[in-house]
């Protein structure tokens, strides 16, 4: 059994989701709305904002990764998996298992937002649906924010600035889009799966792209 289990094993479902729905509704829009004052800055300082800014960024990032999330909100979602049914259960431990304390922070963004969703749809929790759709939207507009303040003056390799995770699709279609993904691979082999995932965190058409390795591997769900 892993520390984070082991220390929130009596927590209750209600207290466990009253601290995910906490962190996702309070804790997580404070970064981000310290992370766009900080690119206001920066754009104004350097005329724009370029790849300089990710080592900006990455201070905040690291400390709320490393302070809400293994933390707070690490556990909390380690006790919800112990209400969910196993199919849901086991896509939330993967990850959460696959973590490590550095670097992962886009994971969280790329990744966990989506089996939220996922999660809250399939257990028709309507509290934790509305709270990951307002993360999804507030993600989804730092990131806006930031193409709208990109100077774009390095004319040999772009700003390592992710676009926004609507790019393409509206909020919803891009919510039904995860929806399938997280459907597809949950039938599969873990492994596999984990491998997919990865595969296609960064693609603008997750659908496309998960077609693609599925094909590759000669896998039909």
């Amino acid at each position: 059994m892993r520390i984070n289990e082991i220390i929130t094993e009596n927590v209750s479902p209600e207290a466990t989701m009253k601290i995910i729905i906490d962190v996702l509704t309070t804790q997580l829009p404070d970064l981000y709305r310290a992370l766009t004052r900080l690119a206001d800055n920066y754009a104004e300082n350097h005329g724009g904002i370029d790849k300089g800014f990710n080592f900006i960024a990455g201070g905040p990032r690291s400390k709320w990764f490393h302070n809400v999330f293994f933390n707070e909100l690490k556990p909390a979602l380690y006790n919800l998996t112990k209400t969910l049914p196993p199919q849901l259960r086991s896509q939330l431990s993967e990850f959460l298992n696959s973590l490590v304390e550095v670097g992962s922070f886009r994971r969280l963004e790329d990744e966990l937002i989506p089996i939220l969703i996922n999660i809250a749809r399939v257990t028709q929790n309507q509290r934790l649906m509305n709270a990951v759709k307002s993360a999804y939207r507030l993600i989804q507009e730092y990131y806006g924010h930031l193409n709208d303040l990109n100077s774009g003056e390095d004319d040999d390799e772009e700003p390592e600035i992710k676009t926004p995770p609507s790019q393409g699709l509206t909020g919803q279609q891009n919510i039904s889009a995860e929806g399938i993904i997280n459907d597809v691979l949950s039938k599969i082999d873990k492994k596999q799966a984990a491998v997919i995932r990865k595969a296609i965190a960064r693609s603008d058409n997750k659908l496309a792209a998960l077609q693609k390795e599925l094909n590759a591997r000669g896998i039909t769900p």
